[in-house]
């Protein structure tokens, strides 16, 4: 991998994207990435999905405006996914960027977060739904899970969800990613919903 973003720097700054589900290993690859990278020379920076959730309070007008289920991080539409794009955009004009923290713990973005140098060459993207594409309507009409069944009955929060994926997330994890490392089953729409939920949890 190290080698390929070598090879790639010849034509300007990468951007590498790592989708997985919840404990396979994405931060722990992106950080050893980004450590063989600064140990060669190369400027690298990590950025995770996770550290662009919204707050507690933000998910809580989600949730009285669209669907109770917004109060729970973890699908598209609980992050702030404007600002992963503003922060992309600064970083592949060459300008200085500070990349957002969150904190788990405390359910809200940190106060500080991680200054980048300008001109940074590479940026590694870490994120469970990575490369996910929307689902095809027909796809939504029936719950797949207990929690659907019960708590989303009429379709609402996943039809929010998609339309998210659709319209908010592909211009920043699937149309500016260079690559994606995961595993091969992740291509089922049940399987990136159910790995988004146990990612709340971790």
């Amino acid at each position: 991998i190290v080698a390929a973003v070598r090879q790639r720097l010849a034509a300007g700054p990468v951007l590498l994207g790592i989708s997985g589900p919840q404990g396979s290993g994405k931060s722990t690859l992106a950080a050893a990435l980004a450590g063989q990278l600064v140990g060669q020379g190369i400027g690298a920076a990590v950025l995770s999905l996770d550290d662009l959730y919204h707050g507690r309070a933000a998910r809580a007008r989600l949730a009285r405006c669209l669907h109770p289920l917004f109060a729970i991080r973890g699908v598209p539409g609980t992050h702030d996914a404007v600002l992963g794009r503003r922060i992309i955009g600064a970083w592949r004009r060459g300008a200085a960027v500070t990349l957002p923290r969150f904190d788990k713990g405390r359910d809200e973005r940190a106060a500080a977060g991680q200054p980048v140098a300008a001109g940074t060459p590479v940026l590694i993207l870490e994120g469970w739904c990575l490369g996910a594409r929307p689902q095809p309507d027909a796809r939504l009409a029936a719950p797949v899970n207990a929690l659907e069944a019960a708590e989303d009955a009429d379709g609402s929060w996943r039809r929010t969800v998609n339309a998210a994926l659709a319209r908010r997330y592909a211009p920043l994890l699937v149309n500016t990613v260079v690559g994606f490392i995961g595993p091969e089953y992740l291509y089922d729409g049940k399987q990136i919903v159910r790995a988004g939920l146990e990612d709340h949890f971790c």
